[in-house]
């Protein structure tokens, strides 16, 4: 059940291009996992493939379940098309200054992370419409999320 490197990129039905890195966990592993504790076979970074030449057209990367600590600040350089971002159930704590050049990210969902503050970069994506930080520790929402056109 490991991950321990960059899959190939696939299609979907749509024609946009997704990288799967998400773990399926057992019941056990989950437990572990929701206790904060490393899993055999988790991503603890994101596999520098993702971010550099491979698979730069990719529109949807899911990195999600796995025990990822930071988003590195090449991202948005090297995965300009991104549209889709699932980082959900892993251990960051902030988004990297850069964050904001995913110029056309639509979906983010950071849920399950270990956010005290809401990045502030995420006010500055400009198509982003769907943003999701539930069960962080986010204690009050920055006034700039009110400018936010397009998030639903």
């Amino acid at each position: 059940m490991g991950n321990s490197a960059a899959k190939d990129a696939t299609e979907d039905a749509d024609g946009s291009r997704s990288v799967d890195l998400s773990r399926k966990l057992s019941p056990a592993d989950y437990i572990k996992h929701i206790s904060g504790e490393h899993v055999e076979g988790d991503l603890l970074v994101l596999p520098w493939e993702i971010y550099y030449n491979t698979i730069s057209i990719a529109e949807n990367i899911n990195a999600s379940f796995n025990f990822i600590s930071e988003i590195p600040e090449e991202l948005s350089l090297h995965v300009p098309h991104l549209r889709v971002l699932n980082m959900s159930h892993n251990q960051i704590n902030k988004l990297p200054e850069s964050f904001h050049l995913l110029l056309h990210l639509r979906s983010l969902d950071l849920s399950y992370n270990k956010f005290r503050e809401f990045p502030i970069t995420i006010t500055k994506l400009p198509k982003v419409h769907s943003v999701n930080v539930a069960h962080n520790s986010i204690i009050e929402l920055p006034i700039s999320i009110g400018r936010m056109q397009t998030v639903s």
